[in-house]
């Protein structure tokens, strides 16, 4: 039985890119009146009820839920004019090597957390990068490694529903649709690839498209999917959940099928492991899925699988992982089958993995200093002289504090 080991992925972990500075804008306090509503208070104050967005974009704190029930005397954060444009899009979220740039540069500059991106733009992710891209209605697209990616922003129907819309040049992304609004059914996004148009509505879709240009939708959620070709002959091809459908360029799309069954974790599995020195490793494996001729591993340290820390595509023979380097905090870790003809299962469910630190005694009975976060991880064991110890007795009352509920009465 193969073990797939990943080595100091802590550096992905603890690179964390500053936001970009926002650029200025003079913005004053309005306190919210009896009767308000978003739309009233962009007519008042900016003629136009469409201009709803400039309040939702400087009050985060409203959440994406829509509309907005506004309470009298809350304080709301306005611009004193319209700004000139409203960013399309954000990048919420950069693992390692992501760039952007917009449409009349030639250059590609670093992508941070914060970015705003407009119509045109360039996102594009390295080798073992990734990134995550939030739009205005709070569609979420999700780049792997190696992915290129053009923004598009969204365009209103006249059923006033409001349509995302981007290019997948190459690599693979993840829409989630609707899952931060509670709508599924007012997400909808629109992928165009060099040989497909993929449109998602609600739900979670998985969109590839390998070198030679032939695309992939894998529908994952409960949402709804039409693929048709990017030369707009023949007709669209409905893709159901767990479905999927394939289009190589210049022909039509594939008549949907099942898609890989999704592995299932094993049943005697450890939840939580220790970080001696503030830094361990976690492990964990899964039941062989049929039809599967490869696994895709991807630990997050966000619960629904965001914010990916590392990653790896392995063959079938492994069906364990074993991730080495990282710091002292949750995880939460999925794998996804993939078949011989490249189509993605579902992922698992995100098991939570913990990793507690517990401290090491030098054999004077004193601790060892606290490691550096922002030193580079090192791929090698850890040198400990003989007689050093591990302290357990914090470890095991974390570990008790987190488990017990009478440990927060």
């Amino acid at each position: 039985m193969s073990i797939w080991m990943s080595t100091a992925v802590a550096a992905a972990a603890a690179a964390v890119a500053a936001p970009e500075p926002a650029p200025p804008v003079e913005t004053i306090e309005y306190t919210i009146r009896k009767g308000d509503t978003c739309a009233k208070i962009a007519t008042e104050r900016y003629g136009d009820r469409k201009h709803f967005e400039v309040i939702h974009q400087y009050n985060r704190w409203l959440g994406p839920t829509m509309p907005h029930h506004l309470e009298e005397g809350q304080v709301l954060i306005l611009p004193k004019t319209l700004p000139p444009e409203l960013p399309d899009a954000e990048v919420t979220a950069a693992r390692r090597k992501v760039e952007a740039r917009p449409p009349e540069a030639a250059q590609w500059s670093s992508a941070r957390p914060g970015l705003d991106l407009y119509r045109g733009w360039r996102v594009n992710t390295q080798e073992r990068a990734s990134a995550e891209i939030t739009f205005r209605d709070y569609s979420r697209i999700e780049m792997r490694e190696n992915t290129l990616v053009i923004i598009y922003g969204g365009s209103r129907s006249r059923s006033r529903r409001e349509t995302t819309e981007a290019t997948l040049d190459r690599g693979a992304l993840r829409a989630r649709l609707g899952a931060y609004t509670g709508k599924t059914s007012e997400s909808e996004v629109t992928v165009t690839t060099p040989s497909a148009v993929a449109e998602l509505e609600g739900g979670t879709s998985l969109v590839t498209v390998d070198d030679g240009g032939t695309s992939r939708v894998a529908n994952h959620g409960d949402g709804k999917a039409k693929v048709g070709s990017s030369t707009g002959g023949g007709a669209k091809v409905k893709v159901g959940p767990k479905m999927g459908s394939k289009v190589v360029k210049g022909e039509r799309p594939s008549a949907a099928r099942p898609l890989p069954p999704t592995p299932v974790w094993s049943g005697r599995m450890a939840t939580t492991f220790v970080a001696a020195g503030g830094r361990g490793t976690i492990r964990g494996s899964w039941a062989p899925a049929e039809k599967a001729a490869r696994y895709r591993v991807e630990i997050a340290s966000q619960p629904d699988g965001r914010e990916l820390v590392a990653s790896q595509t392995v063959p079938a023979t492994i069906n364990r992982f074993e991730a080495q380097g990282l710091p002292a905090g949750d995880y939460y870790v999925s794998v996804a089958a993939i078949d011989d003809d490249d189509f993605e299962s579902p992922p698992s469910d995100h098991r939570k993995l913990s990793l507690v630190s517990v401290p090491l005694l030098t054999p004077g009975g004193a601790p060892l200093p606290e490691p550096d976060a922002a030193a580079e991880p090192s791929t090698t064991p850890s040198r400990v002289l003989r007689g050093t110890r591990l302290d357990f007795r914090w470890a095991c009352a974390a570990a008790w504090t987190r488990a017990s509920p009478r440990a927060s009465r």
